[in-house]
C-alpha cells in the first residue's frame, strides 16, 4: 500500500483517506513524498519514527521521491502507538525538518507469533550505494600517465579583421576593423612578429606576409610595419580600431586582412568510447612536482565528436604527468568536464570551462582552447 505525503514549507501530512497503518508486513507499506519550491535545492532524508518504541528508521527516496516504510518502526508496543513520519533537508549550512500534526494510527496485525524479520532495514550508507548502482550506471574510468612525447602542439593563424573587404591600399588610411581591440595592445602577448597581412594581385589567391618591425608600441596604440615587394605598409592598432596605410611603393596590391599567430599550445586527446550527454566526468591529474603544469584548461567537445576529452596546457609539461578519467551516466545532462587536482587549485587556476565567444571581458585572462580563442578573436571585431 503507498501512503502520501505532503511537504509544505517545514509542515508534513498524509493525504491518504486513512490514516492508519497495520504492522509488521516488511517490504511492503510505501511512501511517497512531495514537496514545495522552498524544499528546491535541498538534500532529502526521511525518518520514520515510532512514538512509544522511539525506533527511528532513516530511509533515502529515489529518483521518484518514494520509498518502503520500515517495518522497525512499525512494532507495535501498546495501544495507541504512532508512526511520526518526518523530513530532514540540507543545503550547505542551511538545514530543515518538518513537523506532522497528525501522525498514522499503527493498527497490530493478526500475526501469532513474536519472530521478527532476520535482514534489517538497510543503513543509510546502503540504500545510497543501491541508489548510486541504479542511477549511476556504465561507468568509465581510464588511469592513463602522459608521457612528455604525449603531448601535441598547437600552432595557427588567426584572422582578426574578417569582416575587411580586399582593398587596393594607396597612401590614405583605410579601416580594417573597430570594437574593442584593446588585447592586441598587449606587445608582450603579441609581438609584433605574430602579425600577417594577407595580399594579392588580383583580390583572391591570397599571400601572407609577416610584419617586419614595430615603430610604435604604447599603452594606447602600436604602428606595425610590412613590406610586400617594393611596398611598405604601417597598421595602427588602437583600442577602438585597426586601420592601414601604404606609406612607400606604387605597386597595387590588394590587402585582405590583418592575422595573428598562435602558437605553443599544447593539449593531450583522451579518446573515450561511449561517452553521451547523460555522463558527468571528471579528470584528476596528479603534477609530482605541483609545478609541471602550471596553466591547465579542459575542453570537451560539446557535439561529442570522436568521444574526446582534451585537457590543454599553455606551456609544455615539464614532467609525466597522472591522470585518472572518470565518467558516471546520470539522468543529469551534463556537458562540461570536472578537474579535480589533487594537490589543490594554485597551480591550476586558470581554468576555463565555457565558451569565450562573446564581447565581454570575462574570460580575457583565462586559458581556453586554440579553437576558442579563435572565436573569441573574431568576436571581438564589429
Amino acid at each position: 500500500m503507498t501512503y502520501y505525503f505532503s511537504v509544505l514549507n517545514l509542515e508534513l501530512s498524509c493525504t491518504n483517506s486513512k490514516k492508519s497503518i497495520i504492522s509488521d508486513s516488511v517490504e511492503f507499506h510505501t511512501a511517497h513524498f512531495t514537496f514545495d519550491s522552498q524544499w528546491d535545492g535541498y538534500g532529502t532524508t526521511v525518518f520514520f519514527t515510532n512514538s512509544k518504541t522511539g525506533v527511528s528508521i532513516s530511509m533515502v527516496l529515489d529518483i521518484n521521491n518514494e520509498c518502503l516504510i520500515p517495518y522497525e518502526a512499525l512494532v507495535p508496543d501498546a495501544s495507541e502507538d504512532y508512526l511520526i513520519v518526518g523530513a530532514f533537508g540540507v543545503n550547505g549550512t542551511s538545514k530543515m525538518y518538518t513537523h506532522m500534526n497528525n501522525p498514522l494510527l499503527i493498527i497490530d496485525s493478526n500475526k501469532a507469533d513474536s519472530v521478527v524479520p532476520i535482514d534489517p532495514t538497510p543503513s543509510v550508507y546502503d540504500q545510497i550505494m543501491t541508489e548510486f548502482a541504479n542511477r549511476y550506471v556504465d561507468s568509465i574510468y581510464i588511469d592513463k600517465t602522459i608521457y612528455l612525447d604525449d603531448w601535441q602542439t598547437i600552432s595557427g593563424i588567426s584572422t582578426i579583421t574578417p569582416l575587411f573587404t580586399p582593398t587596393i591600399i594607396t597612401g590614405a588610411t583605410e579601416t580594417m576593423a573597430t570594437g574593442n581591440l584593446v588585447d592586441y595592445l598587449n606587445e608582450t602577448s603579441y609581438p609584433y612578429n605574430d602579425f600577417y597581412l594577407f595580399y594579392s594581385t588580383d583580390g583572391i589567391n591570397s599571400i601572407q606576409s609577416q610584419a617586419t618591425s614595430q615603430t610604435v608600441a604604447t599603452s594606447s596604440q602600436r604602428k606595425i610595419q610590412f613590406i610586400i615587394g617594393t611596398n611598405e605598409y604601417e597598421v595602427r592598432i588602437t583600442a577602438t580600431n585597426i586601420t592601414i596605410k601604404r606609406t612607400s611603393g606604387t605597386t597595387d596590391y590588394y590587402i585582405h586582412n590583418l592575422s595573428i599567430r598562435f602558437d605553443d599550445y599544447f593539449y593531450y586527446a583522451y579518446q573515450v568510447s561511449g561517452l553521451t550527454q547523460n555522463h558527468r566526468s571528471t579528470i584528476i591529474i596528479k603534477d609530482p612536482s605541483r609545478e609541471a603544469i602550471r596553466d591547465l584548461a579542459i575542453n570537451r567537445y560539446q557535439e561529442f565528436i570522436n568521444d574526446t576529452v582534451q585537457i590543454f596546457t599553455s606551456q609544455l609539461p615539464t614532467a609525466d604527468i597522472g591522470t585518472k578519467f572518470f565518467a558516471f551516466k546520470t539522468n543529469q545532462t551534463i556537458n562540461l568536464v570536472e578537474l579535480s587536482n589533487i594537490f589543490g587549485t594554485a597551480y591550476y587556476a586558470n581554468v576555463c570551462e565555457m565558451s569565450i565567444s562573446d564581447l565581454t571581458t570575462e574570460c580575457d585572462n583565462q586559458l581556453a582552447t586554440i579553437a576558442q580563442i579563435k572565436e573569441y578573436v573574431n568576436s571581438k571585431i564589429i
